[in-house]
């Protein structure tokens, strides 16, 4: 999920460097990114989340804290069934 502004897309840029918590991601939600979202490369699924979120989910903070950033990634996984 990248974020962008409809009214202006640019990449967004002086992003908050807010850190990866994998316990800001309750075990249900974990759970569902193990399926929707897996490292597919590596298997480390926490280590490709932070990555994620290190490169593109902190620049949603001003909109999307962390737990919102990756429920948000799941439902549009879900709603347009990315399989």
């Amino acid at each position: 999920l990248w974020p962008s502004n409809y009214s202006n897309p640019r990449i967004p840029s002086n992003c908050n460097r807010s850190q990866f918590e994998k316990q800001k991601l309750y075990p249900h939600l974990q759970s569902k990114l193990k399926r929707s979202w897996p490292d597919v490369e590596s298997g480390n699924d926490t280590r490709f989340w932070e990555g994620e979120w290190n490169k593109h989910g902190i620049c949603s903070e001003q909109t999307l804290n962390q737990m919102q950033y990756f429920e948000r990634s799941y439902e549009m996984w879900a709603s347009y069934n990315i399989t």
